[in-house]
């Protein structure tokens, strides 16, 4: 869970990160919304009572003088024995995240001997209730130069509004004689022991978060290509949502891909994420057009022969891609478009033809993977043999288009499965779904869940 709440901690850069692109040419943007940082705040809570709870206490040494004597005591085996949660919340300041939690109560346990000169020895247990406690803990989570993020811990503060001790045993009468120095003295280790035991279960997590966040990712069916998501930029903090930019960049080693430098990235995005969700992912049209751009390239992408049978049984299409397949949203949807080569096949003739192909575009999510399904194909003749007889002219498009939904099928099985993955932690799971669309780019508004 604390890697969700890394979240929704602001993003400050601690090495120079000359190597990461420009913020300008990001594909990806995640707002997290106050529903999501409000349900990462119930999350936490839980683990702050399971790193208190259980939490051992070092052996305290108290001493006094007493009518000339001199009486030691020593608390030892002294544990956290329960904890009543009460409130908390979680706000932002510059630069930092601030965690406020508030017990209502807490027990400490634990066992006692004293030996007191003329008065003697004794021993027992004790028991001491604390109420009204306050934790205020700062925290930022910083990105090194790979643009991958870190914890990093900031001040702790412990305030304790009332300490209550009792004793059970050999002579306990005498320990209240104790109660304030005992009072002092747990105040003071408690409060530190706290900040101590959140800090340091906070760097231990935080040690394996640049490792469980995967900032690049193989792309399916390409060898030696990749999917870059570092954070390129510290996230705009407004009312009611954090703004984290993202990479999002196909890169190859074998292909030069020129539509991951053209089209629009995410940096002239005019959206506000919906409040009722936690999370919103807007996925920009250059990272899917680089992708279909690179699939085309590798040859990945084949429509082969169709024969069309409805029409005519003895017309067959040969179909080849004359140039990178790519989307164009707005807002109305997301839509797909194919320029190809066709050779008609007619008995014993053959016929060259242009194409032009659209069709309805969706994305789809699974495992936090991404997946493309084109849809409604449509078709234009764009240019056509000029020895090709009329009445072949005319049924082309028809032929065509009673073959349309094998050919959707073809496209999206051919090199739109798990087209890319989503830069999330393996932790969480997508889940209340909503796509809608914007100029450019398609959005997920979403719920996190924690996997079980």
């Amino acid at each position: 869970m604390w890697m969700l709440v890394c979240v929704v901690i602001t993003v400050c850069y601690g090495e120079a990160r000359s190597s990461l692109p420009s913020p300008s040419e990001a594909n990806v943007r995640l707002f997290l919304t106050k529903k999501g940082i409000d349900y990462a705040n119930q999350r936490l809570m839980s683990n702050i009572v399971s790193e208190v709870e259980g939490l051992r206490i070092p052996s305290v040494s108290i001493t006094k003088s007493i009518w000339w004597n001199r009486i030691d005591l020593s608390l030892y085996n002294s544990k956290v024995n329960k904890v009543n949660l009460g409130s908390s919340s979680l706000s932002f300041g510059y630069g930092h995240m601030k965690l406020s939690l508030h017990l209502s109560s807490a027990e400490i346990v634990g066992k006692y001997n004293y030996r007191g000169g003329i008065i003697g020895w004794g021993r027992g247990t004790y028991r001491v209730k604390l109420t009204r406690v306050s934790l205020t803990k700062y925290l930022s989570l910083g990105a090194n130069a790979k643009g991958k993020p870190y914890i990093k811990n900031r001040g702790c503060n412990t305030w304790i509004g009332d300490i209550d001790p009792i004793f059970r045993g050999e002579s306990s009468f005498i320990l209240n004689l104790f109660v304030q120095l005992v009072k002092t003295s747990v105040q003071q280790d408690v409060q530190k022991m706290i900040c101590k035991s959140i800090t340091d279960g906070i760097n231990e997590r935080g040690r394996k978060l640049p490792q469980m966040y995967q900032d690049k990712f193989p792309v399916t069916k390409v060898a030696s290509a990749e999917i870059h998501f570092p954070i390129l930029e510290s996230p705009s903090i407004q009312r009611g949502f954090v703004d984290f930019v993202i990479e999002g960049g196909v890169y190859s080693s074998l292909y030069t891909l020129t539509s991951a430098t053209s089209g629009q990235g995410i940096n002239h995005l005019s959206y506000y994420p919906n409040p009722y969700k936690m999370l919103s992912i807007v996925l920009s049209d250059r990272m899917f057009n680089s992708l279909a751009e690179l699939y085309y390239k590798a040859g990945v992408v084949r429509i082969d022969e169709i024969q069309i049978n409805d029409v005519n049984p003895s017309l067959k299409v040969n179909i080849d891609l004359v140039r990178p397949p790519f989307t164009n949203t707005n807002a109305s949807g997301s839509f797909f478009t194919l320029y190809l080569n066709g050779t008609v096949k007619d008995n014993s003739s053959n016929y060259e033809v242009g194409l032009l192909v659209t069709g309805d575009f969706r994305i789809q999510e699974e495992d936090r993977v991404l997946s493309g399904k084109v849809s409604n194909l449509r078709f234009n003749l764009t240019d056509c043999a000029e020895n090709a007889p009329k009445d072949l002219r005319d049924i082309i498009v028809p032929s065509l288009f009673s073959s349309r939904d094998d050919l959707a099928e073809i496209v999206s099985n051919s090199f739109m499965n798990d087209m890319a993955p989503l830069p999330l932690i393996p932790t969480v799971k997508i889940v209340n779904k909503r796509v809608l669309y914007e100029q450019g780019y398609t959005v997920f508004e979403c719920d996190l869940v924690e996997k079980k």
